[in-house]
């Protein structure tokens, strides 16, 4: 974020500056943005983790099934 906020006072915020724009407003919807874009990728990951369980589950009950037909 570090990094990124630095690229962006370089490339865009001098600029916008100069031109008589308010920084802050500029830096708050930035900030919310990331905010948002952090909070999706989060619920992504979330779900792909919860898909994965499912998964794992899924194959456990098959080998358990296939573990009794090769018993009996």
């Amino acid at each position: 974020y570090k990094t990124a906020a630095a690229r962006c006072k370089v490339a865009v915020l001098n600029d916008c500056a100069a031109q008589g724009v308010d920084i802050a407003v500029i830096s708050n919807s930035y900030d919310l943005e990331i905010d948002k874009q952090c909070v999706a990728y989060e619920r992504e990951l979330s779900d792909a983790n919860d898909q994965m369980s499912n998964t794992v589950r899924n194959a456990k009950s098959v080998l358990h099934v296939r573990r009794i037909r090769l018993v009996c």
